[in-house]
């Protein structure tokens, strides 16, 4: 026979069940960890995050570091080019792949991967130049047409990704002017030398229109007089001359070091010479990096980083490509 229970026990039965289904199905979150005292809380990241795609040895990406920006996933199919990337930039994501249609898919959920959904970010891309370069080999030629299809896979790209803000730099070419024209993109045409770079390094610059308008229009990011490689390298004893190219090629450019040098190429390096044209050899790997304005921390040697493919061809044609980080950085420096 069941026994009977007063009013006021039946009540705080039931009420003592309600609270347990209630509860118990909570999961208790660990408490948070405790601040030592005095130290401030850490706020999100606020430095826009980077993609630099076609990202050679990483000139772009220092310029935006150097901005005050933050390179998050840097792109290329060059083994070497991601390799000193990769230990000059270490804290972003590196992907060793062809660029284009065939693996846009699998870019975008890269991006995706790196980049916080409604973040602001920057895109660059730098698409390959040599098939454009009068400087290629000449037993080969140029290829415009080729070249054209990297820069105008970009170009679609840049609208199917929708960075917050995009920059595109290449060599001058009327191909290239013809379908930015086309596109209705904002872009001119830039003498590096006007900013700080010690070579007349002439290249076409396209993107944003903030950051266009800004790097064409803004007076104080130009320099003047011109930086010179003496400004710059160590000149070697009894050196007053740069040859602009070496090897087996028979015509020879001759310029002062006390004026800005040629455009440095991918093929060769420049060579010191006497005031009788008497070359005393060829520049360094690190005169090459400062010429083209990369700080003197920059890493390019190959001793622990690329093992058995990092020759000194693959230095010297990866410095000559790069962009300037001072350019990359005064073009980025309004996003800070």
């Amino acid at each position: 026979m069941p026994t009977s229970q007063s009013p006021k026990r039946m009540r705080d039965a039931t009420l003592h069940e309600l609270w347990a289904r209630c509860v118990a199905p909570r999961r208790v979150e660990p408490p948070a960890p405790m601040r030592e005292a005095g130290a401030e809380p850490q706020a999100p990241d606020a430095r826009m995050p980077v993609v630099d795609l076609f990202c050679g040895c990483g000139g772009y990406s220092c310029g935006a570091e150097q901005a005050g920006h933050r390179v998050v996933l840097a792109v290329d199919c060059d083994k070497a080019a991601i390799a000193y990337h990769r230990v000059n930039h270490p804290k972003a994501k590196h992907a060793c792949m062809l660029l284009g249609p065939q693996t846009e898919e699998r870019l975008l959920l890269l991006i995706q991967s790196v980049v916080p959904r409604g973040a602001r970010w920057h895109l660059h891309g730098s698409p390959p130049c040599t098939l454009f370069s009068p400087m290629r080999n000449l037993k080969k030629g140029r290829a415009p047409a080729t070249g054209m299809q990297l820069v105008e896979w970009y170009l679609h790209f840049v609208r199917r990704a929708k960075p917050t803000t995009w920059t595109f730099e290449n060599v001058r070419h009327p191909a290239i002017r013809d379908f930015l024209t086309l596109c209705k993109v904002d872009y001119g045409y830039f003498n590096f030398v006007q900013y700080g770079v010690p070579q007349t390094r002439k290249r076409c610059l396209a993107g944003s229109p903030c950051l266009m308008r800004e790097f064409a229009t803004n007076t104080s990011l130009l320099v003047s007089p011109p930086q010179t490689p003496s400004d710059v390298v160590a000149v070697p004893k009894g050196a007053s001359l740069i040859r602009a190219s070496g090897g087996k090629c028979t015509a020879y450019f001759y310029r002062s070091v006390l004026e800005p040098t040629w455009a440095l190429l991918c093929a060769c390096k420049p060579v010191w010479a006497r005031a009788d044209r008497k070359c005393l050899g060829v520049m360094r790997v690190r005169d090459l990096l400062r010429l083209q304005t990369f700080p003197d921390t920059y890493r390019m040697s190959s001793k622990g980083i690329l093992g058995s493919f990092g020759t000194e061809s693959d230095r010297v044609r990866l410095v000559g490509n790069a962009v300037p980080p001072l350019v990359a950085r005064k073009l980025m420096q309004s996003l800070a």
